[in-house]
């Protein structure tokens, strides 16, 4: 017995404690030195600061190798626009300014002068246009000029309408040229007359007028003086209602009749209607004063 206990627990307490542990925790399989590796990757140990889980690092690793390279998407290029034709440019045009009536019908003043300020830029700030410089160019300048005349910004107005009159002054000055910057000035004599500055609205009335006469007076065919002699008393009419406002009553009286007169009379109101001011004899001027 004294032999037996220094040898240590005989074979079958060996036994019990090899099943009573076994029975709570299972041996992990191990690989001896001697087993052949069959191409199998030893497992990588977890980290115990994530949690016994796989790292970060690690998973993005196995995603990249298993995801396909992207392929590279070459963007074709945008279509490019045909480009207008003339006829398309001209309709494009004619409905901004039918848009742009309807809007002055509403009173809708500040869409109507958006939708012409933005076919300007498109005639002026854009590539050259075919349309710059013709008279769809000056009229669409008119028209924006009775559209900011309406909203009440007569310097905007007045520019518009100088700048209309700079397109007809670079071409040949024709009859119907003339005329159309006969136009241009009378209206302009409006707007500064409207602004109250009236010694502009002389003046500018006044070479109008003195212009018509002296294109009356030369030989044109009869559509051609008949248009000069309308157009002339227009400008005289407006031009007596300056004087009317600068207390040059007597002046106003001689325009008032030339623009007024019958059409027999046509020839003496072209002489009268002389767009220098006429002197007024002393008692005259100082009535006038003292109206």
């Amino acid at each position: 017995k004294a032999s037996a206990r220094k040898m240590g627990p005989s074979k079958k307490s060996k036994a019990k404690a090899a099943a009573s542990s076994s029975s709570g925790v299972v041996a992990s399989p191990s690989i001896s030195p001697g087993t052949p590796d069959h191409g199998h990757e030893p497992s990588k140990l977890l980290d115990p600061e994530d949690g016994g889980h796989q790292s970060h690092t690690d998973t993005t690793e196995c995603l990249d190798k298993q995801q396909p390279e992207p392929l590279i998407r070459t963007e074709a290029p945008a279509p490019e626009e045909p480009c207008k034709t003339v006829e398309d440019q001209k309709e494009e045009l004619s409905k901004a300014i039918t848009a742009a009536d309807h809007f002055l019908g509403l009173m809708d003043i500040q869409r109507a002068s958006d939708m012409l300020e933005e076919q300007l830029s498109a005639l002026c700030d854009g590539s050259p246009s075919p349309l710059r410089h013709s008279d769809q160019h000056v009229d669409l300048l008119v028209r924006y000029s009775g559209v900011l005349w309406w909203d009440g910004d007569m310097s905007a107005a007045a520019d518009a309408l100088l700048a209309a009159d700079e397109v007809l002054a670079g071409r040949s000055q024709d009859v119907d040229t003339k005329l159309q910057r006969a136009d241009l000035s009378r209206q302009l004599g409006a707007i500064y007359k409207s602004s109250g500055d009236v010694e502009a609205a002389d003046k500018r009335l006044s070479d109008a007028a003195r212009n018509l006469a002296a294109l009356a007076d030369s030989e044109l065919s009869d559509e051609a003086a008949k248009a000069a002699r309308a157009s002339l008393r227009e400008v005289q009419a407006c031009l007596a209602q300056v004087c009317v406002h600068r207390c040059r009553y007597q002046r106003a009286e001689h325009l008032y009749v030339a623009a007024f007169a019958a059409e027999e009379d046509q020839e003496t109101s072209v002489a009268t209607a002389a767009a220098e001011a006429v002197p007024l004899p002393a008692a005259d001027e100082e009535s006038s004063e003292s109206n």
